[in-house]
């Protein structure tokens, strides 16, 4: 009897579920997520993101990052980035206070940049080997969630892409699928992205593409204080 009373229970959710998820078009979606980030003005806040490959069975490609933005009103941020994998490690520090910028790399020294110097660090290493060919995208809401013990209306994106790699003239086919968590508000609570890649010479292959996570969270925390360091040149 327990287990049917279970049974019954979890087939009574996933029906609730269903039938809460709606297919909707890019103007709704635009309109619920456009001022997700409208609550963090003017506030202390932190952003941490995390990407991990998440391909079963396979190391060739492990990678793991972390990301910490801190924010202070008004014009002051700190980041911290993290990140491993089969080749190196590497962590470096960027704080910003108004038009400075603070730099440094692995616990060495600090470096002092003004806006145009950083700027131009930025545009050296942007840039993609990937080309566009086409694209689909679809959009749909799952209805209300609990997180947390915070009631959230959640929405997604499901990205279909075929894309050039330039280097090799190569197609490479592209699905992403990026769930929204907001709070009552229309505030953003939660954001996390399933993304898998293929190759076109393994799209009918029994191979497992390659598949990555990028989870975001944010928080408030009115204790954060970001001062320029000490050491920096």
């Amino acid at each position: 009897m327990k287990k049917l009373f279970c049974l019954t229970f979890v087939l009574l959710s996933a029906l609730a579920a269903f039938a809460q998820e709606k297919t909707i078009d890019k103007t709704e979606f635009d309109a619920a997520l456009k001022n997700r980030f409208l609550k963090f003005e003017g506030r202390a806040y932190r952003e941490t993101r995390t990407i991990e490959d998440v391909t079963p069975k396979d190391d060739r490609f492990k990678f793991f990052s972390r990301s910490v933005l801190e924010f202070a009103p008004p014009n002051r941020s700190r980041l911290l980035y993290e990140s491993e994998s089969w080749l190196h490690r590497k962590r470096t520090e960027t704080i910003r206070i108004d038009q400075k910028f603070y730099l440094r790399e692995d616990d060495g020294e600090w470096t002092e940049k003004n806006l145009a110097e950083f700027q131009k660090t930025l545009k050296s290493v942007s840039g993609s080997d990937f080309l566009t060919a086409d694209e689909q995208t679809e959009y749909k809401t799952l209805g209300t969630q609990i997180l947390n013990d915070l009631k959230t209306t959640v929405y997604v994106r499901i990205e279909r892409r075929k894309t050039i790699y330039k280097p090799k003239r190569e197609e490479r086919f592209w699905t992403s699928v990026t769930k929204f968590w907001l709070d009552e508000t229309g505030g953003i609570v939660r954001e996390e992205e399933l993304s898998e890649a293929r190759a076109a010479a393994e799209k009918t292959s029994p191979e497992t593409p390659y598949r990555e996570r990028r989870t975001t969270v944010w928080e408030f925390d009115p204790k954060i204080k970001i001062e320029a360091p000490r050491a920096a040149k």
